[in-house]
């Protein structure tokens, strides 16, 4: 009896001991502050690391000390909070490239079509004058002449095309407001516009009745723009035209355009019907 006692004597002060060596010499939590990783010993923070490799370095490096000691502690995984209602944050350990959490959840997560043929028009718009050298040199050489001509002819190759395809105009001036067909055909039209040149020689039509004002632009700095017309000798109505800068490209499109940008971005808008 008296055996038995000792032996659940020691046995007790050992869970003790295993417990108090917890309590004071273990990390309590560790938590994602900033894109650095905290260890916390209860309300205490202790350490600081810029990746969740550097920590677990550091945890079997004090692992191999505690076992010396017959202490041990549990390797902590961060914890994440909610970023909003529909989200839960992601966290990518840059340096082992592996994601250690990688919830998420949105209300309706999968692109809509309408979205992607949206990101589709942004690229080929960008791709456009990129592709066409001699073209974007001529805008960014400040050949108001040469612009004047292309955004015409664009106007005229849209609503031609538009016609076509469509047998109609879309009402829409907003791409973010077009329905997916009317998005369909626009894509498709982008992608297959012919060269600067080839479009100028086709299209260009200026002054044209009923047109559409383009506003393809590429901004190097922020200008003021000024207001030019042009005459329709027919009818004796003058009709606005694409704005014009004292120094620089015309702009017809500063609400979607960012200054400094070095890719054009351009939509359209009816300007006026006569």
């Amino acid at each position: 009896m008296t055996l038995l006692l000792i032996i659940l004597f020691i046995s007790l002060c050992i869970v003790l001991y295993i417990n108090y060596s917890k309590e004071h010499f273990c990390p309590t939590h560790i938590s994602k502050k900033q894109n650095k990783l905290i260890l916390w010993e209860n309300d205490k923070p202790t350490k600081l690391f810029n990746t969740y490799e550097d920590y677990t370095k550091y945890h079997n490096f004090l692992q191999s000390n505690y076992k010396t000691k017959g202490k041990s502690c549990s390797l902590l995984t961060p914890k994440y909070k909610p970023t909003s209602n529909n989200a839960l944050k992601n966290w990518v350990d840059t340096n082992l490239h592996n994601k250690w959490y990688n919830i998420e959840y949105f209300q309706g997560n999968r692109q809509s079509k309408k979205t992607k043929l949206l990101e589709a028009i942004s690229k080929t718009k960008e791709n456009y004058l990129l592709l066409n050298p001699t073209c974007l040199k001529n805008i960014k050489s400040n050949n108001k002449d040469y612009y004047k001509k292309f955004v015409s002819a664009y106007s005229v190759y849209l609503r031609n095309e538009f016609k076509k395809s469509l047998k109609y105009i879309p009402k829409s001036t907003s791409e973010n407001n077009m329905t997916v067909d009317e998005l369909n055909v626009y894509y498709s039209l982008l992608s297959n516009m012919p060269t600067c040149d080839r479009l100028i020689k086709l299209y260009n039509k200026q002054c044209s009745i009923n047109k559409w004002n383009t506003g393809w632009t590429y901004i190097k700095q922020p200008k003021l723009p000024k207001n030019t017309s042009c005459l329709i000798s027919t009818k004796n109505i003058k009709t606005k035209v694409n704005p014009l800068l004292d120094e620089g490209i015309p702009v017809g499109a500063l609400s979607i355009s960012q200054i400094d940008s070095l890719t054009p971005k351009f939509k359209y808008y009816e300007l006026n019907k006569i």
